[in-house]
């Protein structure tokens, strides 16, 4: 832990910018949705994203033929940033007596909240404090309409339940590149027997790396199923399948974090007469689902 880092904590009332690229550099890592995702650029405020509605074509011309022009359509999509922040609060003495422990929770906890919050809005379209809807928010959830059902009766399945929803994206021309997975689909594959009672997936493990699966970029989180946040609920959503360069992400502004010793920011009461001291993080992000129709949705059957 440097001395500059250190004498921020201690002195200044918003940290410095390599504190905020810690936070932001764990957030790419944990955000599942930001590690699949297309990135794109983003503003604070509205954004207008080009999506391509009808694609030129080419032809073959004799010698000697006329030419021929091709049709390119072009539409836009609108989409609005959204803030993320999360406060936290420290004891004076805590900060004083340890500010490398402090330090240390402060990036950890910011990360984890901010990119957890990220996957909830992407997969859920929910805050993830109390899974609240988010005005105006899209959602693999809500907005793809392609969905394959699981029985948790039959997980033998699995893999038949994969390829359906791969089938069901081929068959419209969609190329699917990667795969979202709830935790509870990851134990439903590395479960699965063959008639001899050998493991389909002896490759898969218990410690959240998965890398790909069936060929494609894999990643798992509890996000994916919603049993996260601070009211977490199962939403039956086990994987998302499909081409995650049709997911635009960005931010629109760097994680602002600041030091705050007087007043009433979190509700909680003013800080100096309680002795404590806040960290409020903040960010400005933006996703958009640019093609509903290049995703399918795997959902465990009531």
């Amino acid at each position: 832990m440097g001395t500059q880092k250190l004498g921020a904590l201690l002195d200044a009332h918003t940290l410095p910018g390599e504190i905020v690229a810690d936070i932001w550099t764990e957030v790419a890592k944990v955000s599942i949705a930001q590690s699949l995702a297309k990135t794109a650029p983003m503003v604070i405020g509205d954004n207008l994203l080009p999506v391509l509605s009808k694609r030129p074509s080419a032809t073959i011309i004799d010698e000697g033929a006329q030419k021929k022009s091709s049709d390119l359509e072009i539409d836009m999509k609108r989409v609005r940033t959204l803030k993320a922040q999360v406060g936290l609060e420290f004891t004076t003495e805590m900060v004083l007596r340890n500010p490398a422990g402090v330090l240390d929770q402060v990036q950890q906890a910011l990360s984890d909240a901010i990119a957890e919050q990220l996957d909830l809005a992407v997969f859920h379209g929910v805050k993830a404090d109390d899974h609240s809807a988010i005005t105006g928010a899209e959602s693999f959830a809500k907005t793809v309409t392609n969905t394959v059902e699981i029985d948790p009766a039959a997980p033998g399945d699995v893999d038949k339940v994969f390829w359906t929803a791969y089938g069901s994206l081929a068959s419209t021309g969609k190329s699917p590149n990667a795969i979202a997975m709830a935790p509870q689909m990851v134990y439903s594959l590395a479960t699965a027997t063959d008639k001899q009672g050998r493991t389909l997936h002896p490759e898969l493990s218990m410690n959240g790396q998965i890398g790909s699966l069936f060929g494609l970029r894999t990643a798992q989180s509890a996000t994916v199923s919603g049993l996260a946040g601070g009211a977490g609920a199962d939403s039956k959503l086990r994987a998302v399948i499909g081409d995650f360069n049709r997911l635009s992400m960005g931010r629109a502004h760097d994680i602002t974090l600041e030091r705050i010793e007087y007043g009433n920011p979190f509700g909680t009461g003013d800080l100096k007469g309680r002795n404590m001291v806040g960290f409020l993080a903040e960010t400005w992000f933006a996703y958009a689902i640019m093609d509903k129709d290049a995703f399918a949705l795997i959902k465990e059957k009531a």
